[in-house]
């Protein structure tokens, strides 16, 4: 097992492997500090793309992460929600931002090897495994200082990445079924059960936004305009509440709903707002050009309604039906 006291050391001074390049002229890496962080397949898997913050990813918290720096903190959080997303690469930009913010934050690396692990798109390969390996010994390395929650985690994770590293189908397989196993707590739950409660959604917030949807549609349909958008509004904060994943829980965006009644009540303004909130979440989607065009047109200006038809004329432009507000 690595020497905790000098890796958060070895790590900035190796200066390779997950982290960051080694600066300019530099020169080489003290022997010990290479020893601590090999400078191995984790190269091949680095892509130089510099982490960023991003809006839009969620607001869950991680409240058991052992670490003193908030901005740590936040690329952890957001590595958690996008690993749940699928976007594992995205994901390992993240944990490796926190790692370099807080190298002695053991969650952080382990982030990065849970990252590397086989999923259903990509099954394990050699480079892969290597660098997973490597995440998880120093994960293992700073879990005494982690809580017990997080040193379960570093535990289930570490079968995944057995020393030597998997480089067949069978030892693949022999990895998979440990990780898999019956690695269970007093409560019955595994340590990926403990880590996915309240990081994803629960079926009662999903079927909040059924009701409210239903609703709203309900006092549409009653000619009970202001009921309706309220539900509809409702509806709209429950979703942008939703933690984020792929694919969405909820796969019919709400606001072209919101939209839609706001238009057949002339209130042309606040519709237009509404499709271009709608444009910023999923960009360039046909019905909320379509709606956007509409209330453009009706609201006078027809230069912005000519512009949005030719945005929605391109993105439709597989189809062969227009789209009808009715339905909604």
């Amino acid at each position: 097992m690595l020497a905790a006291g000098g890796l958060a050391a070895g790590i900035v001074a190796a200066a390779g492997w997950m982290l960051h390049e080694p600066p300019a002229g530099a020169g080489p890496a003290p022997v010990a500090s290479r020893a601590c962080v090999p400078c191995g397949a984790g190269w091949l898997l680095d892509d130089k793309i510099p982490a960023r913050l991003m809006d839009g990813v969620g607001t869950q918290k991680f409240n058991g992460l052992t670490t003193s720096s908030a901005e740590t903190r936040k690329y952890f959080e957001q590595g958690l929600a996008l690993v749940y997303g699928f976007n594992h690469d995205e994901a390992r930009r993240s944990f490796r931002e926190a790692a370099r913010l807080d190298p002695d934050c053991a969650m952080a690396f382990w982030g990065i090897a849970h990252t590397l692990g086989t999923n259903y798109n990509v099954p394990g390969a050699k480079e892969q495994n290597e660098a997973g390996t490597q995440a998880i010994a120093i994960a293992r390395s700073l879990s005494a200082r982690a809580s017990e929650m997080e040193g379960a985690l570093i535990e289930a994770t570490s079968l995944r990445f057995p020393t030597p590293a998997p480089d067949s189908v069978e030892t693949q397989a022999a990895a998979d079924q440990a990780y898999s196993g019956d690695v269970r707590d007093e409560s019955g739950k595994t340590p990926e059960e403990m880590l996915s409660f309240g990081l994803v959604n629960a079926a009662s917030d999903v079927l909040r936004i059924a009701e409210l949807v239903l609703s709203g549609q309900i006092e549409a349909a009653k000619g009970n305009t202001d009921q309706a958008v309220a539900q509809l509004t409702e509806a709209v904060s429950a979703e942008d509440a939703l933690t984020y994943i792929e694919p969405s829980d909820w796969s019919s965006p709400t606001r072209p709903t919101l939209g839609a009644v706001l238009l057949g009540a002339k209130r042309f303004k606040e519709a237009e707002r509404t499709f271009r909130e709608d444009l910023v979440k999923t960009p360039e989607n046909g019905w909320a050009l379509f709606g956007l065009a509409e209330a453009l047109k009706q609201s006078g200006d027809a230069k912005g309604a000519e512009e949005a038809m030719a945005r929605f004329a391109k993105s439709w432009a597989k189809q062969s039906q227009l789209p009808e507000f009715g339905w909604y």
